[in-house]
């Protein structure tokens, strides 16, 4: 039985993805940004995503048992199923589709599915933290073998998705700047963690408007707070962006404005702790699966394990609203997949690679071992594009569409950043050997998705100074044996030639963009960045060849 599981539509959406089950396995996920190279594709319908997932499973959309939805932020509540379908399985595109079922789910119920089916827990608490969606912004369930039940909510006026997105547009860097703002928040000291909570406490006695875009409504009425507090914004400078031949308008900040990023990221974290703490005593379990955009902030994550000492935390790598479609599909099939790896997207042969280059009429040449090449070229300070197997679905490249370098030289900080076109304070993490983490990373444990944070070993810090964050911290991805193929044996390589069991990894796209998916993608963010070496499966494109 096929289930198909879909995200996006006009709905004031963001991330619009599809995924398709086949019983209980997971056939093909993904997101449509990557195929429209729109990055979040805003109110899109997974068109793309959807022909993919029919294509992998070389079937029909009349094949379909099961087409699921799960409610976005802005969905009616009430709406005919044959519209959901002709929104976003048009005949005119895809065929008759016959007599097939349409369920719908409300969104914090398919976030909370996608991380527990995706876990190996019988019995979980599930916190699900994010701007808002169906009207909640925080929820807490249990699930287990019957199901889930929902034991608490909380209202879009207490928003901690809102609150995080509110601070980053008023710094300068985007309300979809979170990944930035936790990074800035590292540079500074919480200075203003009662300013922040005074915000937070203000806004969520404020009756919301419900005429009025939820999020456009938190940030107004925090807006209002942060003026009366006599908060400046950062001035603005213009940069030239010599691989786009762009200008680009970049935030300047004071010591201030790092401390409210710090202040407002230390709040984050002990409102997340005291929000964990209660979904483990409501649920009974010490189990904690955690989901939603708000979940992709690692450093709370190891927070709430650090401070509430627990050893069995699970978080799905795309927990964010991309994650919808696959959460609608599980519930739909109601037990648990297996979710080792999160590569379920578009693959490309040596035969396709070979044709698209030659087409191009690009100079290449073949290698039988691409881990080794990688190795060596990354052990010369070369800064690899590295293409190999199914797309990762989810914010973080974690080994099939990543950008590569040495950890060794702190420069090479630099070099990334301007390589991808990102402000040169923004930092990155490394994939390390799962292992040897133990050996580097203080309090280690396993991170394959690359969602939690850890503090580098003292002896270490000189060493890999390119992934050590000014507070000494950094956001690492595991990689074991068993699962990670020739990317494991690419890191093994490098430690074979320099002794170090890691490198930099960081997601392969420039800034701003959606990550690369198909071979003509990888080419053409190779050609416009600091790229040097580009390795798409056997085939090796060098610049300065």
């Amino acid at each position: 039985m096929y289930i198909l599981g879909l995200h996006g539509g006009n709905h004031r959406t963001h991330d619009a993805s599809a995924c398709l089950l086949k019983d209980n396995q997971i056939i093909a996920f993904a997101e449509e940004e990557r195929f429209i190279r729109q990055r979040r594709a805003f109110d899109k319908v997974p068109t793309n995503a959807i022909m993919y997932c029919l294509s992998q499973a070389g079937i029909k959309i009349s094949d379909i048992s099961q087409v699921v939805f799960g409610l976005s932020l802005g969905s009616p509540k009430l709406i005919n199923q044959s519209d959901y379908l002709n929104e976003y399985i048009p005949k005119e595109i895809f065929g008759d589709y016959g007599d097939i079922e349409v369920k719908i789910f409300n969104h914090h119920l398919c976030h909370a599915a996608s991380s527990f089916y995706c876990s190996s827990f019988e019995k979980s608490g599930i916190l699900v933290v994010d701007g808002e969606g169906s009207g909640l912004a925080t929820s807490i369930y249990k699930g287990d073998n019957n199901g889930f039940c929902l034991l608490k909510s909380y209202p879009v006026n207490q928003s901690l998705g809102y609150l995080y997105a509110t601070i980053a547009g008023f710094l300068g860097l985007g309300h979809f700047g979170a990944g930035k703002l936790m990074g800035l928040s590292s540079y500074g000291k919480p200075r203003y963690l009662n300013e922040i909570g005074t915000i937070y406490e203000k806004v969520s006695k404020i009756k919301p408007n419900l005429a009025q875009d939820s999020q456009d409504w938190y940030i107004n009425n925090a807006n209002k707070l942060i003026a009366e507090l006599g908060f400046e914004k950062p001035k603005f400078i213009i940069n030239f962006d010599k691989n786009r031949a762009a200008k680009k308008v970049v935030p300047v900040f004071s010591q201030k404005h790092k401390d409210i990023a710090s202040s407002v990221q230390v709040f984050l974290e002990n409102k997340l702790v005291q929000l964990a703490k209660e979904c483990i005593q409501m649920s009974g379990s010490n189990n904690l699966c955690i989901s939603g955009g708000v979940a992709l902030n690692c450093v709370a994550n190891s927070v709430i394990q650090k401070t509430l000492h627990l050893n069995n935390i699970f978080i799905q790598p795309a927990c964010e609203d991309s994650g919808i479609s696959l959460g609608a599909a599980l519930l739909a099939l109601g037990r648990h997949v297996d979710y080792s790896s999160p590569c379920y997207g578009p693959s490309f042969d040596n035969k396709q690679i070979k044709s698209t280059l030659d087409e191009l009429k690009l100079e290449y040449v073949y290698v039988n071992d691409p881990s080794l090449t990688a190795a060596q070229f990354l052990a010369n300070n070369k800064v690899v594009g590295w293409f190999q197997g199914r797309m990762e679905t989810g914010p973080r490249s974690l080994g099939a569409r990543s950008i590569l370098a040495n950890p060794m030289s702190r420069s090479m900080t630099d070099v990334l950043n301007k390589c991808k076109g990102r402000e040169l304070w923004r930092p990155f993490g490394p994939s390390v050997l799962e292992e040897e983490g133990a050996n580097v990373f203080v309090d280690f444990s396993s991170t394959p998705f690359m969602l939690k944070s850890f503090y580098v070993k003292d002896e270490w810090k000189n060493k890999i100074s390119a992934v050590v964050h000014v507070d000494g911290s950094t956001r690492p991805q595991s990689v074991n044996k068993k699962d990670g193929g020739e990317y494991y044996d690419l890191i093994s390589e490098f430690f074979k030639i320099t002794g170090i069991p890691l490198i930099i990894n960081t997601s392969f796209n420039y800034n701003a963009e959606p990550i690369v998916c198909s071979p003509i993608d990888a080419i053409r963010t190779f050609y416009s960045s600091g790229i040097d070496v580009l390795i798409l499966k056997n085939y090796v494109l060098e610049k300065d060849k």
